[in-house]
């Protein structure tokens, strides 16, 4: 039976469960605060660039997906008011809850007494319970209840790993009515088969924090061991693979040499974990992860400045502006803060990206933005020293690699992903990959 749902926050994370549940069979209405985000559903367009997203856009919208400009009163209607926000950080990586709970608290002012309520935006744990407490003060007779899915959508493959994750995890304010609350849960999504955890609010969050800070740890294991590989003769990508076939470990480890984890989802949880440990004082393990991280792309600068000397004046390619390949998202990408950095040392950096969306930074950001954006691959190479591939796009592999040759006037070229390396398209230049030896003498 087809349920009347409010999305309230409908940029990247309310845009794909707002058209995965609309696909599901559901009546989707999609609402949010920032103007640019109704701007582009008022044309019928998703805000954000994800594979798969536009299609089922298309499919549903006026149809079973529109927008409101009254959540008020969708939410009076509805049997689930779904709480979506790509929840705001700033500039050290911690949660900004403002719009959140401005979002949240308009949606709530109308609610039915029967309305579900539930969150998937990133959330200190806490909120929901905090949540569930003001719709009481609100409405003393509601008799819904408040759940908390952590959000587990991955950049590129959002569609996927929405319809098809590996587990789902579902918080709960009523353990009492667990068998109930999750079927319905299951029945929202379309989704009866996918193994299901229920657990108590508190734990739910408590699961996207300690995710999250557990691939975060991953990231940075496999970097300190990336440098001491570097310094040792050894290979850290040999290293990685052995220790991927190991079944403690798994194939799917998030083991992986390169730059530090950037984007602030990973950092947004370990700085909220951080926080928390503040309250114990021996606990200091998540703050001196977020401090190794946030040093790991000043390894790109250094690795050019042993290969060029000094950075003034000298001319640098970033290959890869976003996040990740396969979205058009670069706030807070690792090109953004190499280009700052190495813009500090004097040196003028040029970007090509297939995909880059600049219209999500804000004026000032794209005013004083610390690379020059080329329409031209090939031009942008003209006269440079070197490159610093930081987004693995499949893209770069079709440049024209002799023609980038002959127009570099030196040709040293990092690939952090190790990606156009194995491909051997990378004739005559001097190619450096995190990880691999750099050094004869042994440590």
């Amino acid at each position: 039976m087809s349920q009347r749902v409010l999305v309230v926050g409908a940029w990247h994370l309310g845009s794909v469960v707002g058209a995965c549940l609309a696909d599901a069979g559901n009546q989707v209405y999609l609402w949010d605060q920032n103007k640019s985000v109704e701007e582009k559903w008022s044309q019928g367009l998703a805000p954000i660039h994800e594979p798969g997203l536009s299609d089922l856009v298309n499919k549903h919208w006026k149809k079973d997906l529109s927008w409101t400009s009254t959540p008020e009163i969708v939410a009076s209607k509805a049997n689930w008011v779904i709480i979506a926000y790509d929840t705001p950080i700033n500039e050290q990586d911690e949660v900004q809850l403002q719009t959140v709970e401005e979002g949240a608290q308009r949606a709530f002012k109308s609610l039915s007494d029967k309305t579900n309520v539930f969150v998937t935006a990133q959330v200190p744990v806490g909120t929901c319970r905090k949540f569930r407490q003001e719709i009481l003060r609100l409405h003393p007779g509601w008799h819904g209840h408040m759940m908390y899915q952590p959000e587990n959508l991955r950049l590129g493959e959002a569609i996927k790993s929405f319809k098809t994750p590996d587990r789902m995890v579902l918080g709960l304010d009523d353990m009492s009515q667990q068998e109930t609350l999750a079927k319905d849960f299951q029945k929202l999504l379309g989704n009866e088969t996918t193994p299901l955890n229920v657990m108590s609010l508190e734990s739910a969050e408590m699961v996207k924090h300690a995710l999250n800070s557990f691939l975060a740890t991953c990231v940075v294991f496999a970097n300190e061991i990336s440098e001491i590989c570097e310094k040792s003769g050894a290979d850290a990508w040999d290293v990685v693979s052995s220790l991927k076939q190991d079944s403690r470990v798994g194939p799917k480890a998030f083991l992986r040499p390169g730059l530090g984890f950037a984007g602030g989802t990973l950092a947004r949880d370990v700085k909220t974990l951080s926080k928390f440990a503040k309250k114990k004082e021996d606990i200091n393990f998540f703050n001196d992860l977020y401090a190794i991280n946030d040093k790991r792309n000043q390894w790109v600068v250094d690795t050019l400045k042993a290969q060029l000397g000094t950075l003034t004046h000298k001319t640098i390619v970033l290959m890869g502006v976003t996040y990740k390949p396969f979205t058009s998202t670069v706030r807070r990408s690792p090109a953004l803060q190499i280009a700052e950095l190495l813009a500090k040392e004097g040196a003028h950096c040029r970007a090509i990206d297939p995909m880059a969306d600049l219209t999500e930074l804000s004026p000032e950001e794209r005013k004083n933005l610390p690379f020059e954006l080329m329409k031209d691959p090939l031009a942008a190479f003209e006269n440079t020293q070197a490159a610093v591939l930081v987004t693995e796009w499949p893209q770069f592999f079709e440049l024209d690699w002799p023609q980038i040759h002959r127009l570099m006037s030196e040709h040293v070229l990092i690939d952090t992903k190790n990606h156009l390396a194995p491909k051997n398209i990378l004739k005559g230049f001097h190619i450096i990959i995190p990880g691999k030896p750099t050094k004869k003498e042994l440590l």
